[in-house]
C-alpha cells in the first residue's frame, strides 16, 4: 500500500481566468463524485485546452516532426524526441486524444529523457483497423513500437484511458516498464457508475463522436474537432475495452485484482481525494507513491505542467536510483 500524499499547487492562470475556473464540469456545477464520474468515464477534455496557450503548445516546444511505422495490423504516427541512449518516457494520450497533447509537458522535462509520443490505434494519425482497442490490445502496439525503435524498457506515463493501457503494459509485459507512472486513471469505477456503462456504450455504438459530444455537454471548438475527428467505432470500442470485455479493468473489484499484479514502482496523481485514497489501499511495489492536487481538474498535468514535469523527474531518480 502507499500513502496518499496531498500536494496543493497554486492554480495557472491563462488569459486573466483560473484555469480551474474554466473547467467545463465547474461551469455546468458539477464537483466531487460527480465529477469524478464525468472526467473517468467520459475521459472529459477541459476547456482550458482550447485557450491559446496551450492550443498553440500542442505544435511546438519539444514536439518533433512525426514518424509512422507500420507495425502488425495498424499504421502507428508518433515523436521520438532527446538522447537514444537516454531513459524512455513513453506518454500515453488519453480518450479521443493524440500525442500532440502531451506538449506543455514535452517542453519542459529535463533534456535527460528520450520522449517517445504516440498517436494510439485510432487516434490522431495513426490508422484505424476495426479491432485492437482493448487496453491490453494497445499496449501490444506500444510493446510493438518499442521494438521498431530498439527501446528495451521504458517509463510509460499514461493519463485516463492511457493510464489504463500504461498500466497494461506494465502488468503484462513487465521486462519492459522500469516503473509506471498514471494521472487521473480511467479505472477505479465503483458499483453506481458501473451501471451507466451499458447505456453510455449503446450511445456510443449507435451514434458515434456525435453521442460522445452530446453526453460531454458544451465544449469548446477545438476540443470539440478533436472528438469528432476520432472515429466513432474507434470510441466506442475503448470504451468497451476499459469497462465491458471479460477482461477491463475498469472497475475498483477488477482493478485492484489487476493493480496488484503491478511488479514496477508506480506514481498514481489524482485531482480528487478520494479515488486516491482507494489506491492508496491496493497492494502495491515498493517506491509507489499516491498524489493528490487539490483544486486541479482531470487534466491536471496541463494545468500544472512544470509541476507535473518535476514530480515525475523527482520521482523517478529517486525510485530507479
Amino acid at each position: 500500500m502507499a500513502r496518499v500524499e496531498d500536494d496543493a499547487v497554486e492554480p495557472m492562470r491563462c488569459e486573466g481566468l483560473e484555469l480551474r475556473e474554466q473547467l467545463l464540469l465547474g461551469e455546468r456545477g458539477v464537483d466531487g463524485p460527480q465529477r469524478e464520474e464525468a472526467g473517468r468515464m467520459l475521459c472529459v477534455h477541459d476547456p482550458h485546452l482550447a485557450s491559446a496557450s496551450i492550443v498553440n503548445g500542442f505544435h511546438g516546444h519539444r514536439e518533433g516532426s512525426m514518424a509512422v511505422t507500420e507495425l502488425p495490423g495498424v499504421e502507428l504516427h508518433y515523436t521520438d524526441e532527446g538522447p537514444r541512449d537516454a531513459p524512455a518516457l513513453l506518454l500515453v494520450h488519453g480518450w479521443g486524444g493524440e500525442a500532440r497533447a502531451w506538449a506543455p509537458v514535452t517542453a519542459v522535462l529535463p533534456p535527460r529523457f528520450r520522449v517517445i509520443g504516440p498517436d494510439l490505434r485510432g487516434h490522431g494519425r495513426s490508422s484505424a483497423p476495426p479491432s485492437g482497442y482493448r487496453p491490453a490490445e494497445l499496449a501490444g502496439d506500444l510493446v510493438a513500437l518499442m521494438d521498431r525503435l530498439g527501446v528495451d524498457k521504458a517509463v510509460p506515463v499514461g493519463h485516463s484511458m492511457g493510464a489504463q493501457v500504461a498500466t497494461a503494459l506494465a502488468v503484462q509485459h513487465p521486462a519492459r516498464v522500469r516503473a509506471l507512472a498514471v494521472i487521473d486513471p480511467a479505472y477505479g469505477a465503483d458499483p453506481d457508475e458501473e451501471r451507466l456503462f451499458a447505456d453510455r456504450l449503446a450511445a456510443l455504438r449507435a451514434g458515434g463522436a456525435a453521442a460522445a459530444v452530446r453526453q460531454l455537454g458544451a465544449l469548446p471548438s477545438a476540443v470539440r474537432a478533436q472528438l469528432l475527428a476520432t472515429p466513432g467505432h474507434v470510441l466506442a470500442k475503448c470504451y468497451e475495452g476499459m469497462y465491458v470485455t471479460a477482461d477491463a479493468f475498469g472497475t475498483r473489484r477488477t482493478a485492484e485484482k489487476f493493480l496488484a499484479r503491478r511488479v514496477c514502482p508506480a506514481l498514481s496523481l489524482h485531482s480528487l481525494p478520494e479515488p486516491a485514497a482507494w489506491e492508496s489501499a491496493v497492494p502495491a511495489p515498493p517506491g509507489t507513491r499516491v498524489v493528490t492536487w487539490p483544486g486541479t481538474g482531470h487534466f491536471l498535468h496541463l494545468e500544472r505542467p512544470a509541476a507535473f514535469a518535476a514530480l515525475l523527474t523527482q520521482w523517478l531518480m529517486e525510485s530507479l536510483s
